[in-house]
């Protein structure tokens, strides 16, 4: 393991010195914020507003909502900028001098995946730091010490899911450039699969479905039924069930197939399984590239 530690602590030293790589895996989410601040915050609480009355704790859930979101966009983007890594050594010929020495492929892909994975989680548990901070500021509160151990597996899932993903992707990346298209069309998507643009309930039925399909979607659902039943609770108070239900629906707090919820365990199997399924489809990917 000797290799694969090395590896790790290069790839690491190398993403936080570059501080532009930085930057721009984080973009995606500054882009969101910068929208929620603008007008993407205020729909969301005239919305709830409307069924509920004006009642106490509305920003609160609008706040931890996004901010649930937020973090599952991160674990896919923040994956993509380390893996740039890879990509640029492929075009130094970095790579082909790894490939063709005495390390396995598997070795040199655990290397990449693990590097991105923790980098993937500093970041993400970092901004989920923030968020509380944000969430505080605006009149919510610190969730409790279980609900924070039940946001960092979370995260830790979410962001392993991701990025094996994410590398799957860059194995067919052959230069920057290359990098850079699928890394604006990847940054663009997450925000509509993941519901933050437009809420997943509100979409025609066919495109629900779709997004269902992607590992993303369901570490959102999982995320904001963590990250908002606090504040749900305090809202939904004197709400009829019903009302919950279905706001829960519409904004992607409960996932629904064929009429019927998704269960967490079914969600976290498909996080964790789908990282697993492309980490082995990239150590076949590897094993074929002969330049």
């Amino acid at each position: 393991m000797t290799a694969v530690t090395t590896m790790i602590e290069r790839n690491i030293k190398v993403f936080f010195r570059n501080r532009a790589s930085v930057f721009f895996s984080l973009l995606s989410m500054l882009i969101i914020i910068m929208l929620y601040a603008l007008f993407l915050g205020d729909l969301n609480v005239q919305s709830i507003q409307a069924t509920t009355g004006d009642v106490e704790g509305i920003r609160w859930l609008v706040d931890t909502w996004i901010m649930a979101g937020i973090l599952v966009v991160n674990s896919v983007t923040v994956s993509m900028g380390v893996f740039g890594i890879m990509v640029q050594d492929r075009e130094e010929k970095r790579l082909q001098a790894f490939l063709v020495s005495p390390v396995s492929r598997g070795r040199i892909v655990l290397g990449y995946v693990l590097s991105a994975w923790i980098i993937g989680a500093i970041m993400t548990t970092i901004t989920f730091l923030a968020a509380i901070a944000y969430i505080v500021a605006g009149g919510g509160e610190v969730p409790d010490a279980f609900t924070a151990a039940r946001i960092f597996g979370l995260i830790l899932l979410n962001v392993f899911s991701g990025t094996c993903f994410v590398f799957f992707l860059v194995n067919f990346a052959r230069s920057s450039n290359a990098l850079g298209a699928m890394a604006t069309i990847l940054g663009t998507m997450i925000g509509f699969v993941t519901g933050i643009y437009i809420p997943i309930g509100v979409l025609p039925e066919g495109v629900q479905t779709f997004t269902k399909l992607i590992p993303a979607t369901h570490g959102t659902t999982l995320m904001r039924q963590v990250f908002t039943q606090a504040a749900a609770d305090k809202v939904f108070a004197g709400a009829p069930q019903a009302v919950r239900e279905a706001f829960f629906k519409e904004m992607g707090i409960t996932m629904y197939w064929g009429g019927s919820p998704v269960p967490d365990w079914i969600m976290l199997l498909v996080l964790a399984g789908s990282g697993l399924l492309f980490l082995g489809l990239s150590v076949l990917v590897l094993r074929k590239k002969r330049d």
